[in-house]
């Protein structure tokens, strides 16, 4: 099982891959680049760094983190950090983070998930819908 396969009860909703590239991204933002960025974004989000490395490497993130993040970081919403969703981003927040993107690869998804993560707003809502309606009629 690798990494972006764990799940938190939320099996199928979330892209741990993309989420994990995308607080790389956040952290970048926040941190810097280079040596110690890491460091300096854990020191200011008051978080372990082992825990924040987890969450990097692709497990799945906690609610309580992603509350955090949108909290701590003015401008970062849910619907980007869990589905890239980048509409409701602040404009400030919205140019550093495509700046970064791409100023470098690392961390990316394959263009096959940056595809899905670009679909519009009718497919994501029919996509949701189904998946809803699916879960409903198991329980």
């Amino acid at each position: 099982m690798n990494q972006s396969d764990k799940s938190d009860g939320d099996s199928g909703l979330f892209d741990n891959a993309a989420i994990a590239a995308r607080l790389r991204l956040l952290r970048r933002m926040i941190g810097g680049e280079g040596r110690g960025s890491q460091a300096r974004f854990i020191r200011y989000l008051g978080i372990a760094g082992p825990r924040w490395n987890n969450f990097e490497s692709g497990y799945p993130l906690s609610k309580e983190i992603a509350g955090m993040l949108v909290l701590a970081i003015p401008g970062v919403t849910m619907d980007w950090i869990y589905f890239g969703r980048d509409d409701k981003l602040s404009l400030d927040v919205s140019r550093k983070l495509r700046a970064l993107a791409k100023s470098t690869t690392e961390g990316l998804p394959p263009p096959a998930r940056l595809a899905e993560e670009v679909m519009d707003d009718a497919t994501a809502l029919n996509a949701a819908e189904s998946l809803m309606t699916k879960t409903t009629l198991r329980a």
